[in-house]
């Protein structure tokens, strides 16, 4: 399975909490915190469909991107894949959208035990136009990284 293929998908999950939607009852009345720690829920509770719903379509095409690649090799992927705690047999994989496959990427034990065991710090967001930023302090094994997190208005 081409390594750069997995390497991709996790870059494009790993980042697809950058790429939110706000407004429209998300994250209640459009407060762009209240999305991020609604994603960061959704993610602790392992409810992929809920995180999935946060993604904006660039996001879901560079997702796509990468499961094409993936199908090229869908045993050896499917393998990999088990090897991280997320079980798609081969046969799944190959008929599986982009949505679909980030929903059980997020859905994984392993993302809900990551996310559950650290501390995420959501700060107050700072809305601009269609755009906000909201800062995440995230404390994981020893380490603390804080970002500023980058919302799109979505749907209004």
């Amino acid at each position: 399975m081409p390594r750069t293929a997995w390497q991709s998908i996790l870059t494009v999950l790993a980042s697809a909490t950058l790429v939110l939607p706000m407004g429209c009852g998300v994250g209640g009345a459009g407060d762009p915190a209240d999305a991020v720690t609604s994603l960061f829920d959704a993610f602790r509770s392992g409810d992929g469909e809920k995180a999935v719903s946060y993604l904006s379509e660039d996001v879901i095409a560079e997702i796509s991107e990468g499961l094409e690649a993936l199908k090229a090799d869908p045993v050896g992927a499917a393998q990999q894949l088990c090897s991280f705690g997320v079980d798609i047999s081969a046969e799944e994989l190959a008929e599986m959208t982009p949505r679909e496959f980030a929903a059980r990427i997020m859905s994984s034990p392993m993302i809900a035990g990551m996310v559950g065991s650290a501390e995420v710090e959501v700060g107050e967001g700072a809305i601009d136009g269609d755009s906000a930023t909201v800062p995440v302090t995230v404390r994981f094994m020893g380490d603390e990284t804080t970002e500023e997190v980058p919302l799109t208005l979505v749907d209004g």
